[in-house]
């Protein structure tokens, strides 16, 4: 029987159609020692002949344990077969290499956060006086009147013809008498500072009277005067709202304080108020009111 020839192949074709052919399974129970199978595997490579190491890669069911990364393990066992002549070109039964292969995967990187710059801290509110509990009456109506202070903090024809410190001075007169707290000299009480404060905000800024002061100033542009007392005019419109007797008397009597300290009106005779022509408050409010 004539001989049959083996038909050879390159070294390195031989290696990458190997490569491309083994079936690479992971070894469950593995040896975390990569040196010692290393070293293992080259003292047997030292032991064996090529056909020998052959015929492990191509009959053992077991096959070679190669570890992960060691290239040279591989290529002895790959020149170990060639040389022997025990892998031919196509040959379709790879032999089965194991690779070991470790259990641990590499940690993640955790990303690092950049910090945040901190807000620049929000610049204070001015608190206005208006909602300050411990500002004067005169504070108040300064913030109600703002740059117009000097035309509207003005109580009769002679505070408009004044000029500089003059002006100031009066000015300076009027907000101390609605600071006034004492009962002995101030003009007004408490209840009728606190109507003074609506009265400018409205002079300079409009909108709704106050429905005490609507009545008050339209009784006096139409009947020119105010009387006091349970049967004075004011009391007796006030009822009409209607308010009860007792309030229609207590705001009855805050209208003439407040009217008398602005100079809203002059006293003529005991219990009767009659408007003051040079009342540049009763003026602007009349004309706000739209009362001729």
């Amino acid at each position: 029987m004539a001989k049959k020839t083996r038909k050879t192949t390159p070294v390195a074709d031989v290696k990458t159609e190997l490569k491309a052919n083994m079936i690479v399974s992971v070894d469950t129970t593995i040896d975390n020692s990569a040196a010692a199978d290393a070293a293992a595997l080259s003292e047997l490579l030292s032991e064996l002949d090529g056909d020998n190491m052959l015929d492990m890669a191509m009959n053992s069911g077991e096959g070679l344990l190669v570890p992960v990364g060691d290239d040279d393990a591989l290529e002895a066992v790959l020149e170990a077969a060639l040389a022997d002549g025990g892998l031919e070109h196509g040959d379709e039964g790879g032999a089965e290499i194991k690779v070991d292969a470790p259990d641990e995967k590499p940690a993640k990187q955790k990303k690092e956060k950049k910090a945040k710059e901190p807000k620049a801290p929000k610049e204070p509110k001015e608190r206005s006086a208006l909602r300050d509990h411990f500002a004067t009456p005169s504070q108040k109506v300064a913030a109600h009147l703002g740059d117009a202070k000097g035309e509207y903090l003005l109580l009769n024809m002679d505070d408009a013809m004044l000029e500089g410190e003059a002006l100031v001075e009066r000015q300076a007169s009027i907000a101390a008498m609605l600071d006034d707290k004492n009962p002995k000299t101030w003009k007004l009480a408490q209840k009728e500072k606190e109507k003074a404060v609506m009265l400018f905000g409205y002079l300079k800024k409009g909108g709704q009277l106050n429905e005490v002061m609507r009545r008050a100033f339209t009784l006096l542009i139409n009947e020119g005067e105010l009387t006091s007392g349970d049967k004075g005019n004011l009391q007796q419109d006030l009822l009409k709202k209607p308010y009860s007797i007792g309030t229609a008397r207590s705001q009855a009597n805050q209208m003439f304080g407040l009217f008398q300290a602005l100079e809203i009106v002059t006293k003529s005779e005991k219990g009767k108020f009659v408007a003051n022509p040079d009342s540049l408050i009763l003026a602007k409010v009349k004309g706000m009111l739209g009362l001729q």
